[in-house]
């Protein structure tokens, strides 16, 4: 408001009521979860201008929020202790993995954890290396193997991309 935005009287009451002042900002990541965003605070108002990078960098914000996430799934699922020949991975690969594992695409990754598909291949890369595989499948085996993914149930189907199962 200091910074000259018209506001109308209910969403002034909302920011009273919320107790929202102009040094702050906020920045959704996924709505309809417990906690679904980023509150940015600054020593002084916001101004418009102020607002453009922010507005740019959300996408990264929201590629965050969605890597912690998917970390943080991974680890429940994961072995207590991954094998002694297992390579060491950095966070970002790890997450690769389980969603290569998932079946998603280089361009379904990226779009997920908000950055480009080349920015994907690259991490792939890293993981066929590291790893000692040729491909997808490889990495995802070696992976099983290694105890850096879950193994598969036995007398279970495969989940196919997308989260269905075959009949």
């Amino acid at each position: 408001m200091r910074a000259g935005w018209l506001l109308g009287e209910a969403t002034r009451r909302v920011f009273e009521t919320l107790q929202i002042s102009a040094h702050q900002v906020e920045v959704t990541t996924a709505p309809g979860r417990e906690y679904d965003g980023w509150t940015l605070i600054a020593p002084s108002p916001i101004r418009r201008l102020q607002l453009r990078p922010l507005e740019e960098h959300a996408r990264l914000l929201r590629g965050l929020d969605s890597h912690i996430e998917l970390l943080a799934r991974m680890r429940a699922l994961a072995p207590a202790v991954p094998a002694a020949d297992a390579p060491l991975l950095t966070p970002r690969e790890q997450t690769v993995l389980h969603l290569m594992h998932a079946g998603r695409t280089a361009a379904a990754i990226g779009t997920h954890l908000g950055v480009s598909p080349r920015t994907v291949h690259k991490h792939q890369e890293n993981l066929y290396r590291k790893l000692g595989a040729c491909d997808r499948l490889g990495a995802v085996l070696v992976g099983q193997r290694t105890g850096l993914l879950p193994s598969p149930v036995a007398g279970e189907e495969p989940v196919a991309a997308g989260g269905a199962r075959r009949v």
